[in-house]
């Protein structure tokens, strides 16, 4: 009359693996992030100290400014270089968790769509009607949860765009005045 206890063992073990997956999945990338931050780290002591050894032989104010500009723009092709290792992280984080919930929402579906015809062949006369307005609720829920993923998709992937354009804008300072000549 009911659906097999096996069908709901088999639903339960699906669901531990794809959470599984998820986990494995979040670990690689807080590895591939403190990576990244490490990375980050190393190369903003690196530019401070590089910094630091040349204000330490800098011989006047001008050149002290000429140090300073010609330093800056690392510092920032740098941080730009952070943001789009950012980018790809999350990106592809969330491509990978989408792919995982997406097969379980597609097996999760199955299991279901056959409980329920198990369940109608079984079910006592008259119980069509019941079993009828549960499969009609569920295909309404799956019609709900695919256009709430479409439309988050859609607002990602134009998050992702405008990010990726600003990571991809070049930004670049001011040329420092040429040493030995003073701005009028």
């Amino acid at each position: 009359m009911y659906p097999p206890p096996e069908q709901f063992t088999k639903a339960n073990q699906a669901a531990l693996e794809a959470t599984l997956k998820m986990a494995d999945v979040a670990l690689v990338s807080v590895e591939r992030l403190s990576a990244l931050n490490l990375q980050a780290t190393r190369n903003f002591f690196e530019n401070l100290f590089a910094i630091g050894t040349e204000i330490l032989t800098v011989k006047d104010l001008q050149e002290l400014t000429h140090t300073q500009a010609a330093r800056n723009q690392p510092a920032i092709d740098n941080g730009m270089a952070y943001v789009r290792g950012l980018i790809e992280i999350a990106t592809e984080t969330r491509d990978q968790f989408n792919q995982i919930i997406g097969n379980q929402v597609t097996e999760t579906n199955s299991a279901i769509g056959k409980a329920l015809d198990q369940t109608a062949k079984s079910g006592p006369t008259g119980s069509e009607f019941a079993i009828a307005a549960m499969k009609s609720a569920f295909a309404s829920a799956n019609t709900a949860y695919e256009s709430v993923a479409k439309a988050a998709k859609q607002i990602s992937d134009i998050a992702e765009s405008n990010l990726t354009i600003a990571a991809n804008t070049p930004v670049t300072l001011a040329k420092p005045p040429a040493k030995g000549k003073r701005a009028a």
